[in-house]
């Protein structure tokens, strides 16, 4: 079964590792569910905070000598994105499990090979800052035995460790962001199966993440059995959303078929985002360059066994959800998956440097935000 949402084919180094005792997990979860009662009793949810409109990018890593965040070809893919109307990038460090039903985690570290650390999001985010770039930290959990949406652990006693883990992981991107400057801070990526059966605990690591970093909070949900159905948007400031929403209903969708099928994915977010009456972003969007691109964006082998085209798909894809999603109220902007550090393009994927896409995006991109 191919998972709903993008699979990760990123190839971690080293590891740390992040394991917590059963009984210190089980202290620090029930702490932090009294924590979460306790708010929720107050009925404490936050007025929305203002969002400022986020012409974004995914800035992705690329492994390798010479070719991560703090290269000097990052640097001016950097400026060339401030070029192209991006103002903002969302940089991604990464956790790792080994099962899906395993609570441990483990922080990616360096192994003389090129692999991302704190070390290069300082780098990046200080090289995006200087070409006048604002910068979303946004952490991902990342394995190879299956996607993030999977993971399920086996008992309560497992949950309960997994998310001391997680909060581990979680509060320590959170203080990097708030060293390295971050102009917002995603607090989690896809976790559907932890999201929608123990939203006490995301309450509590929200305030508790608030404690060490100031800016605005968002998580971002996946498109398919999540978003709709998370409780606790009211306790951050932004609803994010990993917008992989087919906007194809057959193969051979012309524009007018794509329009309709954007329109549907923006009429159901509109929904989630009256209900809680916050704004929107959309923490990832993109199409990988083959024909029919509309068909089954989560589903990134397609791009190992679909011939890639050149890249009018994606471009009329790009097009259709620009034209949905702009002007809404409660649209305040999009990352688009991906521009890698290194500025390679892989045919099939889902880069559009140097594509039709490119110049959709650009010609979107230098239109005043909406306001």
């Amino acid at each position: 079964m191919i998972p709903i949402g993008p699979v990760r084919r990123r190839s971690p180094e080293r590891a740390i590792s992040l394991r917590v005792p059963r009984v210190l997990a089980t202290v620090l979860a029930g702490a932090a569910l009294l924590t979460a009662s306790a708010a929720l009793r107050r009925q404490d949810s936050r007025p929305a905070r203002a969002a400022p409109f986020q012409k974004g990018v995914c800035y992705a890593y690329t492994l390798g000598r010479g070719l991560g965040y703090d290269s000097p070809r990052s640097a001016d893919s950097l400026k060339r994105l401030q070029g192209l109307g991006v103002e903002w990038v969302s940089l991604t460090p990464f956790a790792w499990y080994r099962r899906l039903d395993d609570p441990a985690l483990e922080l990616i570290e360096d192994r003389g090979r090129g692999a991302e650390r704190d070390e290069t999001i300082r780098k990046a985010a200080q090289d995006a800052h200087r070409a006048g770039l604002r910068v979303l930290l946004k952490p991902h959990l990342w394995g190879h035995a299956g996607w993030v949406g999977h993971l399920e652990m086996k008992s309560e006693r497992d949950w309960e460790a997994f998310h001391a883990n997680y909060r581990r992981v979680a509060t320590h991107f959170a203080a990097l962001a708030s060293a390295i400057g971050a102009d917002a801070y995603c607090v989690g990526v896809e976790l559907r199966r932890s999201t929608l059966s123990h939203p006490a605990f995301w309450r509590a690591l929200i305030e508790q993440i608030r404690a060490s970093y100031p800016g605005p909070l968002v998580y971002g949900a996946n498109w398919e059995g999540e978003f709709a159905e998370i409780e606790f948007w009211d306790a951050l400031d932004w609803i994010g959303v990993q917008a992989y929403f087919p906007i194809a209903d057959s193969q051979g969708a012309g524009p007018e078929g794509l329009r309709r099928g954007a329109a549907r994915a923006a009429d159901r977010v509109e929904g989630v985002a009256k209900r809680f009456n916050r704004p929107v972003v959309l923490t990832e969007i993109g199409f990988r360059s083959v024909a029919d691109a509309g068909l089954r964006p989560w589903d990134e082998s397609e791009s190992e066994r679909a011939r890639a085209d050149d890249g009018a798909a994606q471009a009329r894809c790009f097009e259709a959800v620009f034209e949905a999603f702009w002007g809404r109220p409660w649209f305040r902007g999009l990352y688009l998956w991906k521009w890698e550090s290194g500025g390679l393009s892989p045919p099939g994927d889902y880069h559009f440097q140097d594509r039709p896409a490119e110049r959709v995006v650009v010609n979107w991109f230098r239109k005043p935000a909406p306001r």
